[in-house]
């Protein structure tokens, strides 16, 4: 899950991912609710003038565009039809390219369950998220590399009253980017470079949760350890500088004895 506040900002991190995965031969697919109403020849403009080798890509088939708009209506519904139909086209994709020598690895965007939530089409929204979690799921036990990546606006979830349904369509994915952390996302993309396999993802903000909550644990057990020997040795301390006055007293008490 992307989320993201402003949308021209997801649209630029959308561009750079959509070239790492171009980079490392994956199938990019744009599909956006966006590309069917009057702006949308100035967002595929726009899109194309940023994504490197374009026509190159278009033509080869390791990028495509499409309209979500139908899509959406459907799921609006409470139809998942299409995106069944768009399921099996993806499978039959995938083993296209496997056989045509290609990297068997396919990336979509898809922002239907963006919009539905945007629109506070809760129900429907959460409905299509649990599907399409269905979906990678079988994808992953049958060794098929297909990874959907769902933008989702963050200002919609800072009610309080929404926290369990932002929790709940949290749940439907593996991993969670905060695109306004510039270190998650830096963190994304050199696992993008670095490993191919998206699935394999982990939640960066999770991660930094964790590494933090070990670094206090450490240190509060060796604060704990260092204590413990503080409070030994003290111990010690104090019992060597009794003993020794001892001996000094009776040091002197002898040396007065004999002098006497």
């Amino acid at each position: 899950m992307l989320l993201y506040e402003d949308k021209n900002k997801r649209n630029n991190i959308i561009i750079d991912i959509i070239n790492e995965g171009l980079k490392n031969g994956c199938l990019c697919i744009y599909a956006s609710v966006d590309i069917d109403n009057s702006k949308s020849i100035s967002l595929i403009d726009n899109l194309s003038s940023r994504i490197i080798n374009y026509e190159k890509n278009i033509h080869n088939e390791n990028l495509k565009f499409i309209n979500f708009k139908p899509y959406y209506e459907f799921a609006l519904k409470g139809d998942l039809t299409l995106f069944e139909e768009l399921k099996s086209e993806l499978e039959y994709t995938l083993y296209k390219r496997l056989s045509e020598g290609k990297k068997d690895k396919i990336l979509i965007f898809s922002d239907a369950a963006c919009t539905l939530s945007e629109n506070r089409h809760f129900k429907e929204c959460i409905d299509l998220e649990k599907w399409s979690q269905d979906v990678h799921s079988d994808w992953i036990r049958n060794n098929k590399d297909i990874t959907i990546v769902c933008p989702h606006p963050k200002y919609i979830f800072k009610e309080d009253s929404l926290q369990d349904i932002k929790n709940k369509l949290s749940s439907f994915h593996d991993n969670t980017i905060n695109i306004e952390n510039e270190y998650s996302l830096q963190y994304f993309n050199n696992l993008i470079t670095k490993n191919r396999n998206f699935a394999n993802l982990v939640n960066y903000e999770e991660v930094i949760k964790t590494m933090e909550e070990i670094k206090y644990n450490f240190m509060d057990e060796h604060k704990n350890i260092i204590n413990t020997y503080y409070s030994i040795f003290s111990k010690h301390l104090d019992e060597m500088i009794y003993h020794n006055l001892i001996i000094q007293r009776l040091k002197k008490n002898i040396l007065i004895y004999i002098v006497t």
